[in-house]
């Protein structure tokens, strides 16, 4: 494969748009002229990038008079009215903004800057946030007195900004494995026959499947079947699939680098009344939590709709901690927000809009071994939620129904 080209650092502005060659160089446009100005300059250079065939495209930092104080001048606890002179880096002098106070993000900075990029251009983007260090250098503290704090405020502010921007982009990055794993799911009702497929020779299929078509790490596929649904372990065996089997399955990997994780139930050959009506109700507490997600929504109002865990067979929540329950996806597998009755109903957060979770809900069987477990993944829109998992699971799949 070959090297990804892409550029570091910032590109000139126009000169309409601010003084060529200084630093800190004043805008020469106002108002929504500026704006529109900004834009414009973007547009310029992310052409000049891509007929230069520059692989990785950037924003140029054209809407920033500088890398680093345009960054500042969006937080709390700075004043840029009295400015104070320091020797930065021991190389020149610069009259830089006060720290007078605690320093605080009280929205995104270049979240709009980003969504705007990514409308123009199919090619895969980036944006240069400046470090803690670079920030602490170019600042005169006059309120922590420390620049060990002081870096540290500034590394949970820049922390909150780059999951903003990650977030902006995650409903893309997690679907582009969205057909490829549909496909796997496609696969397993296909190998789940009689007297041919163990559990662990699903499993061996399916990890080969992933790392043939480009995932970076198979973390785990859980293949759970027959009498070991309930209780519900997360392992697999050797145990030979059978006819009337419930079964279901888990695929944890990344690609990308970002995580992946959604369950299916089958059923082999056939369905009893009593599978049939555990997936049932698993599907109806599911679609019940998902109805209310939407932008403004406390994951506390979520959860209240997932089954208490004594309508399941266990004797408390947290027993029952992760069959009902939803999970951010993003870098890493269990991101924020944590959805669930153990946690949600007395420390509840906000949900936000571009917010990409998995969701799950679990049903033993009345006949004491089978159980049914589904998993949606689903991205947050202005009005409620996408769901981005492929493989269908309103209905009961049956697998080589006979």
């Amino acid at each position: 494969m070959p090297l990804q080209t892409t550029i570091a650092g910032s590109l000139p502005k126009p000169g309409w748009l601010a003084e060529p060659g200084k630093l800190w160089a004043p805008w020469l446009l106002e108002g929504e002229l500026l704006e529109e100005g900004k834009r414009d300059a973007m547009r310029l250079l992310l052409a000049d990038q891509e007929a230069a065939g520059i692989d990785i495209v950037t924003d140029g930092e054209q809407t920033r008079r500088h890398f680093v104080t345009t960054f500042i001048e969006s937080l709390k606890g700075v004043d840029f009215e009295h400015k104070r002179t320091v020797r930065i880096r021991n190389r020149y002098d610069a009259d830089v903004p006060v720290v007078v106070g605690p320093v605080g993000r009280g929205k995104p900075v270049f979240v709009e800057d980003l969504r705007f990029l990514r409308r123009q251009t199919r090619r895969p983007i980036k944006l240069s946030l400046p470090g803690p260090m670079t920030m602490v250098d170019t600042l005169y503290d006059s309120h922590y007195h420390s620049r060990e704090k002081l870096a540290r405020e500034f590394a949970a502010i820049l922390n909150q900004e780059a999951r903003e921007l990650e977030r902006s982009e995650m409903p893309r990055l997690v679907g582009l494995a969205g057909p490829f794993r549909a496909k796997e799911f496609y696969l397993m009702r296909s190998e789940v026959k009689f007297g041919r497929t163990d559990e662990n020779d699903i499993v061996a299929e399916v990890n080969k499947f992933l790392y043939t078509h480009g995932s970076d790490d198979v973390e785990a596929i859980n293949a759970i079947s027959g009498e070991r649904c309930n209780p519900h372990p997360h392992n697999f065996t050797d145990r030979m699939i059978r006819p009337g089997d419930q079964a279901f399955f888990d695929i944890l990997q990344s690609f990308m680098g970002y995580r992946t994780c959604y369950y299916r139930t089958f059923n082999v050959g056939r369905a009893t009344p009593a599978q049939r009506d555990a997936y049932k109700k698993a599907r109806e507490w599911l679609d019940n939590a998902m109805a209310r997600i939407k932008p403004g929504a406390s994951t506390a109002h979520i959860c209240e709709v997932f089954p208490t865990a004594d309508r399941f067979g266990f004797p408390d929540e947290m027993s029952a901690f992760g069959l009902q329950f939803a999970h951010g996806l993003g870098l890493a597998l269990h991101e924020r927000p944590i959805i669930s009755r153990v946690v949600s109903l007395d420390h509840p957060t906000e949900i936000k809009e571009g917010m990409v979770f998995a969701i799950e809900t679990y049903c033993p069987a009345t006949d004491g071994y089978s159980a049914a477990r589904i998993e949606e993944e689903v991205v947050v829109t202005d009005k409620g939620c996408r769901v981005i998992s492929l493989f269908p699971a309103e209905e009961l799949p049956i697998a080589n129904a006979y």
